[in-house]
């Protein structure tokens, strides 16, 4: 019988694990964070992101620790397209249950739905843009200072 109930607990956590990540998929920053690190490194940021606008490169891996140094709160960069840099900070969760927030960089100083570019943003208050879909996704994006925004993807 305690074999079984053992054999039971281990098998729900097991699931949960699977299923919610149960915080073990966790590497999130906080918005306020992403805020002070923007303001505080602008320029370099700047820098690295006309930089990639302007390279054949997709994703520039190696910058994050040639330039931006390995004590960093960027994971990846990711020119999205000409205009737009994504420097992605971390997210929670597992597929279809899950968020990812982190920064980028606008060339034209407008707001970009990054996963969800087809779809246009509603401005929710000043400097402040949201879009939701009918499936169960969600992206909220804010202005951080001229030229860059704070982003939150959402899919649930």
């Amino acid at each position: 019988m305690m074999k079984k109930l053992v054999f039971l607990i281990v098998g729900l956590l097991s699931c949960c694990v699977v299923l919610t990540g149960c915080g073990l998929f966790n590497d999130d920053v906080s918005r306020d964070r992403i805020f002070e690190y923007v303001r505080k490194n602008h320029e370099i940021l700047e820098y690295i992101a006309k930089d990639i606008l302007l390279s054949e490169n997709a994703e520039e891996e190696i910058m994050i620790r040639d330039r931006l140094g390995i004590r960093t709160i960027v994971k990846s960069i990711y020119r999205f397209n000409d205009n737009n840099i994504d420097f992605y900070c971390g997210g929670t969760g597992l597929a279809t249950n899950s968020t990812y927030s982190g920064f980028y960089y606008s060339a034209d100083d407008t707001p970009f739905a990054l996963e969800f570019p087809s779809d246009e943003l509603t401005e929710t208050s000043p400097g402040v843009f949201e879009w939701k879909s009918r499936t169960g996704e969600a992206i909220t994006t804010e202005r951080i200072m001229t030229n860059w925004f704070y982003y939150y993807m959402e899919w649930y």
